[in-house]
């Protein structure tokens, strides 16, 4: 059966009706509605729809798999059903027959892959897995093998182990670790077959969709066998292009979507189905009526349109420069690092403008194309040798890491990349960072001086207000209203700086300063009263201003082991980025914290931050400047032709206003407290025992004798 290009399945909410689901989906061009059989749904209704099976569920704690500790697999939750059982797939092949009976256009097989999400000990230790276990070893291992217990040899390792244990510290651990991976791959297939055998016997045509727990190599594998798959998008809820590569390319041209995370906002989904949509990746799921239903409804006609064309409308077909290599191999015995590194890789070749698809053969890569190895630590041996075989041709590598081979229990056979060869070795210290260099076979002793980059604006109201001196008074007054905008700004995509324009860090918006001096006149009939309260200067300068700004928080994804390039944290909306008024006066900084951490979140791994710089209302206290003055000249002339004596008393911060040093610390601190219950860190902690901020009201007496 055909499917619709822009795949994206949905579910009924609770308490929708099926008709308004329906009519909400037309006009998001989402779609096929999955259902359970057993709910009512109108006919015309049905011949559209996938009838949602949960194959990743036992039918009861009895037949579900087990976990080493023998409880059912699960960890409280569903009982997750078990691969290797004979009779779970036949259970799937008869709901597969009873939704072709009943008009379904296809079935979406529920989380295939429950039980092998829940990591090494959380299945795959019933006994139909050990059956199958010792009888795959017997085949490995030849007749001689004797049996033995798997799940006791298990719990003895565990127990003898001193702190976290992998697959590789147990017995026939790698032999385990790819079984329970292959596990997933037989039983998809066996259902998918079950379910096709009873469309081609009914004459019909019917999809077989899965809808997958987690994205592994064993789920990419596995949907080679499904003709359209629904994986979750990153928990974070952020995009990742490399991601969205890896799907299409796992997925060839069959409908690939992506589900967002729980907890998701509206503009996150947003992200994510536009930055899918050139992968020709949709979205499930629907949105309430709005704009943002609006928006989903024209990013998924476009996925339609790049799925139809295989690359973006109005664009020309494009020249790949490189191919990413994903190996299912490499990524199993990574443990995932294979499959980050080709994530990392994509964005940093993307930023880069380098036309750089995912390919899971070397076959598919194109004869003219740099084949790039990322994280590339457990190829195999034939792809090791297909690597070499095209190094020998004049190909080309880019190698981010030292790639190497393993056997098929994945022990290691080492490097295999010719050392001094200048086609096909890592470049420098095999990082992306060193790669995308301008000149990569150079470190960073080649430092850039004086490069004319970036652009600055700089925009201001500015008044000056100035009183000559007459009846014993001068004053000048200044007031400036500015904006200071750049584009030199760090921590940032300096490869596209345009994303970088935002405040400068010295950019205060409003300063006001005075300065008066007044000379009190010799008022009074008593000539002694004139002598005493007559010739005073008083004397005043104050400054006030807007306070600094506080830089964006660096995030924490690693970009710069990537790029040498930081990035900033990505603002979280709708929540306040300070946690008190730091302009109040009232804060103890013994008690108190300034800045909320909530209102920062770090940016996915390989990706840009999507902060300025800095934020006009993210700045350090005001500190006003205050100073007053009084003196008097005396005149001893009497004594001597100019001889004098004057006397002045000057006054700092004469309001005595709480001057808090400015807060520190990042989202990430913990809030600790000493011995003595008093904060001693977290974000936004202000040092009590600084004097960055300002002393309290102080002053001095200055005397000068002229002669």
């Amino acid at each position: 059966m055909p499917l619709r290009p822009a795949f994206a399945p949905y579910h009924l909410d609770p308490g929708i009706l099926p008709e308004e689901a329906s009519r909400t989906a037309a006009l998001q061009s989402a779609g096929p509605l999955v259902v359970a059989t057993a709910d009512p749904l109108p006919a015309p209704l049905v011949s559209a729809s996938y009838a949602n099976l949960p194959v990743g569920r036992a039918a009861s704690e009895a037949e579900a798999c087990r976990a080493a500790d023998g409880t059912p697999s699960g960890m409280g939750g569903p009982p997750r059903a078990c691969l290797t059982s004979e009779r779970h797939r036949a259970r799937v092949a008869d709901a597969a027959r009873a939704a072709l009976s009943a008009g379904f256009a296809g079935v979406a097989f529920d989380r295939p892959d429950a039980s092998l999400a829940q990591g090494l000990f959380g299945a795959g230790f019933c006994a139909e897995c050990q059956r199958e276990f010792a009888r795959r070893l017997v085949r490995e291992y030849g007749d001689q093998f004797q049996p033995l217990d798997y799940l006791r040899l298990t719990r003895e390792a565990v127990a003898q182990a001193p702190g976290a244990v992998d697959y590789t510290q147990l017995p026939f651990g790698r032999d385990f670790w790819r079984f329970r991976h292959d596990s997933l791959d037989r039983s998809l297939r066996a259902e998918a077959r079950a379910a096709r055998d009873a469309a081609r016997a009914a004459g019909r045509p019917f999809a077989v969709a899965a809808w997958m727990e987690a994205v592994g190599p064993a789920q990419l594998a596995a949907s080679r066998h499904v003709d359209a798959a629904v994986f979750p998008a990153p928990a974070s809820g952020e995009p990742s292009p490399g991601l969205f590569a890896l799907l299409r390319a796992a997925m060839g041209r069959r409908p690939v979507a992506v589900l967002p995370p729980a907890g998701a906002t509206p503009a996150q989904r947003v992200r994510l189905a536009i930055t899918a949509a050139p992968y020709a990746v949709g979205l499930a799921g629907l949105e309430p009526v709005g704009e943002v239903a609006g928006q989903l409804g024209r990013i998924r006609a476009l996925v339609a349109d790049v799925a139809a064309r295989q690359r973006m409308p109005g664009t020309a077909a494009p020249v790949f420069e490189c191919a990413l290599f994903y190996s299912s191999e490499a990524d199993l015995w990574t443990g995932g690092r294979h499959r980050r590194a080709i994530e990392l890789a994509a964005a940093a070749l993307a930023s880069q403008h380098v036309q750089a698809p995912v390919v899971l053969r070397l076959a598919d890569v194109p004869a003219a194309a740099t084949v790039v190895l990322a994280g590339a630590e457990g190829l195999t041996p034939l792809e090791a040798r297909e690597i070499l075989r095209r190094l020998e041709n004049g190909g080309g590598v880019l190698a981010f890491g030292d790639p190497s081979s393993v056997d098929e229990a994945g022990r290691g056979l080492g490097g295999f990349l010719p050392a001094g060869k200048p086609s096909g070795v890592k470049v420098n210290a095999g990082t992306v960072a060193q790669a995308i260099r301008p000149f990569p076979q150079f470190n960073a002793a080649l430092t850039p001086r004086w490069s004319p980059l970036g652009n600055s604006w700089y925009d201001s109201l500015q008044v000056k207000v100035t009183k000559r001196y007459s009846r014993g008074l001068d004053l000048t007054a200044a007031f400036t209203w500015a904006k200071e905008l750049s584009t030199n700004g760090t921590n940032g995509d300096v490869f596209n700086r345009a994303t970088l324009k935002g405040l400068t860090g010295g950019g205060i918006p409003f300063i006001f300063v005075t300065g008066f001096n007044y000379e009190l006149p010799r008022l009074g009939g008593n000539k002694i009263v004139r002598a005493a309260m007559g010739g005073w200067t008083i004397g005043g300068l104050l400054r006030y201003q807007s306070g600094t700004l506080i830089a964006v928080p660096t995030s924490n994804n690693n970009l710069t082991a990537h790029t040498f390039q930081a990035t900033r944290m990505a603002r979280v909306p709708g929540e306040s980025l300070f946690v008190n008024d730091i302009n109040c006066g009232c804060l103890d900084p013994y008690k108190d914290l300034a800045f909320n951490p909530k209102a920062w979140r770090d940016v996915p791994q390989g990706q840009w931050g999507p902060s300025t710089p800095f934020y006009s209302d993210f700045r350090n206290p005001r500190h006003p400047d205050e100073q007053l003055s009084l003196g008097r000249r005396f005149s001893l002339a009497k004594l001597r032709e100019g001889m004098s004596f004057e006397v002045r008393g000057e006054f700092f911060n004469v309001f005595n206003r709480l001057m808090i040093a400015n807060p520190g610390g990042a989202p990430s601190n913990a809030t600790t407290f000493d011995n003595q219950g008093r904060l001693s860190g977290g974000f936004g902690r202000i040092d009590p025992t600084a004097t960055t901020g300002g002393l309290p009201r102080n002053g001095q007496l200055v005397g000068r004798f002229r002669f």
